[in-house]
């Protein structure tokens, strides 16, 4: 598939971050707009044509992935070692620990390092991983699916039921 042929729009990014339950006190839709607009940004020549139109205002696969490390990075997911220490030892022990702490109470705790010019004590792959443990486990949940398979075939037989086609850039 051609780089930029997928779309994902401003609607559809806040509806993924809202059906995972992503939000909370301090990481709200300004954070995710934040997210969405400075991934996408770059210079595009002006043009009345519906495609750059949408192009301009939609994210390619690539800036998705960018607006995910920015999510992450902004995120209050703690360390491994917290994790630990708050008895969130599972499988999966950032799924546990936010849906205990940001699900139950309604956010996570603020960190230094999640501030906007902190300094940063984690590398963003681990950061990234916690987020998409989070992600991952929310869809299964809210979806009802057992496996990652499972899951993948649900979204595809979901589309045309009411269900928005992600990544088709609709306006």
């Amino acid at each position: 598939m051609k780089e930029g042929s997928l779309l994902l729009d401003m609607r559809e990014w806040l509806q993924l971050l809202t059906d995972t339950g992503l939000f909370h006190k301090h990481f709200g839709t300004r954070e995710a707009k934040l997210a969405f607009v400075w991934a996408r940004l770059r210079h595009i020549r002006e043009s009345n044509d519906l495609r750059a139109y949408q192009r301009v205002r939609s994210l390619t696969f690539r800036e998705f992935l960018e607006a995910l490390g920015r999510v992450a990075d902004m995120m209050s997911l703690p360390p491994e070692a917290e994790l630990r220490l708050a008895g969130c030892d599972g499988e999966k022990p950032t799924a546990q620990y936010y849906t205990s702490h940001a699900v139950a109470h309604g956010f996570l705790a603020a960190r230094p390092s999640a501030a906007h010019c902190a300094p940063k004590t984690r590398p963003l792959d681990v950061k990234l991983e916690q987020l998409l443990e989070v992600v991952l486990s929310r869809l299964m949940g809210l979806h009802n699916a057992l496996t990652v398979d499972n899951l993948v075939l649900k979204l595809r037989l979901g589309r045309g039921r009411g269900v928005p086609h992600l990544g088709s850039g609709s306006m």
